[in-house]
């Protein structure tokens, strides 16, 4: 390996080391970050003793009797490593990491001790159990102090009341338990691999919350865990949604060469919701983009300029695009098609006959082309009565280029035997509006 290849592998592994803290991975052979509250310890230092007060305490408070617990450092053949083994009275021992005896039953006195005090909220961990297990991961949030409770369940029970009794840290406090499943099979016997996001847990039952720190883990139950570590959590998704806004003239949705951008174009930005988040307008080239976006669903929509319409196939002018689960994303050529719009344009067209019979139909003997006899008026009218066209004919008369709408054509003649009008609804070609006369 070169140097400078040497210098890459280094700062790798540096980088790798400050996003993540070992908090327990038993390598040292100690088990000095641990500690069991209920249970009493039989040394005779200073450590010892202000920890059998503390217990003492408690115990006398409840009318309980101490525990039986064991914290053990020991080798594992299947992980080929050191691992921690904790063994008592199953649910009745509890065992904690993160945090200091004087921090446990006191838990609004942040004293200097063995807490994390961590703003990572990524905590994975391995862990081997048969018995089952209950691990509180203890948090401080915008909201107080909550539990996050991990369990060998198979459904997430959410939010309730902590018991004081129960969860005896509380004291004097009013506070809540999040009870999140990890499954049924991690309590099979086998190690298995936990990651959790502690902020996705919470809000999955309170979503307008934050993390200010992870302080601590208290476990309950005969179990093996190793390699515990905290993360920060990397912003999902952070990219760029951009395209162009065209003139689609031949209306292929495809931009060709000879189709320009449109300029000043606005192109809003919404999530999921439609709550409006940015807006832009396009570029002299038609192109617009927004930077910075987190992972999630958006709504793209553009405010079509009088005189335009849609010649790609979206709905009210938008579209949707992403999810929450990109990593990075760049969403390149999301791009909107527009026309200019030209009014549609119809003809009316008929035939002034000689009915000679009078019985408002043409037949073989009568002239269509021509009659004898002055010129005929053919009027227009528009829906609201003003005049639009006219023409003098003898025979056949047509107006063209007529938009949508509604029409009345009147001949005023004292040889017409047909109505005088003929109403119509104008959104084709109409021929065959047709005049007798004798």
């Amino acid at each position: 390996m070169n140097y400078f290849n040497k210098i890459i592998l280094i700062f790798m592994l540096l980088s790798i080391s400050l996003m993540a803290t070992v908090h327990e991975n038993a390598e040292d052979g100690s088990i000095s970050k641990w500690t069991m509250p209920f249970t009493l310890r039989t040394g005779s230092s200073s450590t010892d003793r202000r920890h059998n007060i503390y217990v003492n305490r408690y115990l006398d408070r409840y009318g309980l009797s101490p525990v039986q617990g064991k914290v053990s450092n020991i080798y594992d053949s299947t992980l080929k490593s050191h691992v921690i083994k904790l063994e008592g009275d199953e649910y009745n021992t509890v065992y904690l990491v993160g945090m200091d005896i004087m921090r446990y039953y006191r838990s609004l006195t942040y004293a200097k001790g063995k807490g994390w005090d961590t703003p990572n909220t990524i905590l994975s961990f391995k862990l081997k159990s048969s018995d089952g297990f209950l691990m509180d991961v203890w948090v401080r949030t915008t909201k107080g102090r909550l539990l996050i409770r991990y369990s060998d369940t198979d459904v997430d029970l959410g939010l309730e009341d902590a018991d004081e009794k129960e969860s005896f840290k509380f004291f004097g406090t009013k506070s809540k338990i999040i009870n999140i499943a990890l499954g049924g099979d991690s309590g099979d016997g086998l190690w298995h691999q936990q990651r959790r996001d502690l902020l996705k847990d919470i809000r999955k039952f309170i979503p307008k919350i934050d993390i200010y720190t992870v302080e601590g883990i208290e476990i309950r139950g005969n179990c093996y865990l190793d390699d515990i570590k905290t993360e920060k959590s990397i912003t999902a998704g952070i990219g760029t949604i951009s395209g162009k806004v065209w003139n689609d003239s031949d209306e292929d949705w495809e931009i060709n060469n000879k189709e320009k951008g449109l300029k000043g174009i606005k192109v809003s930005l919404s999530d999921r919701n439609n709550k409006l988040i940015s807006s832009t307008k396009t570029d002299k080239n038609g192109n617009y983009s927004f930077k910075n976006l987190k992972a999630k669903a958006y709504h793209l929509k553009v405010t079509l300029p009088k005189g335009y319409e849609n010649s790609t196939p979206i709905s009210n002018n938008s579209i949707e695009i992403g999810d929450n689960s990109w990593k990075k994303f760049d969403w390149k050529n999301i791009n909107f098609g527009l026309l200019k719009k030209t009014p549609k344009r119809f003809t009316i067209s008929g035939i002034i006959w000689n009915d000679i019979n009078e019985d408002w139909e043409i037949n073989n003997n009568e002239p269509t082309d021509t009659f004898a006899g002055a010129s005929i008026t053919v009027i227009l009218y528009n829906e609201k009565g003003n005049e639009v066209d006219r023409k003098r004919v003898k025979g056949r008369y047509k107006f063209l280029n007529m938009p949508i709408g509604e029409y009345t054509v009147t001949v005023a003649d004292t040889r017409l035997v047909t109505s005088k009008s003929i109403g119509l609804w104008l959104e084709k070609d109409r021929y065959n509006i047709n005049f007798g006369v004798k």
